[in-house]
């Protein structure tokens, strides 16, 4: 999902921006703002589902892992309802050309078009946005991870299992910095984006200069995570190193724990 968001997201995103003019067609018109909202989705579905496996596991005892058959249908359900909540930006859609006579030009245009040409519904959708992609999964993610760390620090346990609950601390420290950073990275931007919706903007220039770093801002999220796992999680940086080294795996490695943008509107 962090591939997906780089990819989809930035490039398409700030071309537009800093050209003022959509340069890839009617049919990417349509599916680039769906596909931006479902890399984001996604990514924010997947911390939540890894944060409520841990509370199982972790809470109530339950150390036996997911099956295949129950990790592939909750994957599947993710998407399914990534691809649900973002088919809004690609039904509500227009591709246009627009003229400027003043100055002799044409522009191709790729905007929202919502029902009966209100901003109601823009609005309706950003609000449900904000509970359903950031201030929902926080919460939820939020009391899963206090709920593991008080878990875990008045655990008491024998001298043989302190090198597993240690384990199990570090790699919720690390998964708890993962969703702190998506939050503090995308609570900009979300900001920005219903002010926009209430029609709170700025002029033309600093709407774009605004925007534009929110956008970066809130993509810095997928940038840092690999570097919070090679930073905090020693298997990750084996393991990276086993890849680029074309090294066997070692007998003695083993997995710490297991784990693992509304999308960019407003084009």
């Amino acid at each position: 999902a962090d591939l997906l968001v780089n990819t989809l997201c930035l490039p398409f995103t700030l071309v537009y921006t800093l050209l003022d003019e959509w340069k890839f067609g009617a049919v990417l018109c349509h599916m680039v703002p769906f596909a931006q909202a479902l890399s984001v989705h996604v990514s924010i579905l997947t911390l939540t589902v890894i944060a409520l496996e841990r509370y199982r596991c972790i809470v109530f005892h339950l150390g036996r892992r997911l099956t295949w058959c129950s990790s592939l249908l909750i994957m599947a359900i993710t998407w399914t309802m990534s691809a649900v909540l973002a088919a809004p930006l690609a039904i509500f859609r227009e591709y246009r050309n627009e003229e400027i006579p003043s100055i002799n030009l044409r522009m191709a245009v790729c905007s929202e078009k919502w029902p009966h040409g209100s901003n109601r519904d823009g609005l309706i959708y950003s609000l449900s946005m904000l509970l359903l992609q950031y201030i929902i999964p926080l919460a939820i993610i939020s009391y899963a991870y206090i709920c593991i760390w008080v878990k875990l620090k008045n655990h008491v346990s024998p001298s043989s299992r302190n090198e597993s609950i240690n384990r199990r601390k570090k790699t919720t420290k690390m998964l708890a910095l993962v969703v702190v950073v998506f939050a503090f990275c995308w609570l900009p931007f979300h900001v920005f984006q219903l002010a926009s919706d209430l029609d709170l903007v700025l002029r033309f220039k600093e709407y774009k200069l605004i925007y534009t770093l929110f956008h970066i801002v809130a993509m810095c999220s997928t940038f840092a995570n690999p570097l919070l796992y090679g930073w905090m999680n020693k298997n990750y940086r084996n393991g990276f190193l086993m890849v680029f080294r074309c090294e066997d795996k070692p007998d003695s490695f083993h997995p710490e724990g297991s784990f693992r943008t509304r999308s960019i509107r407003g084009m």
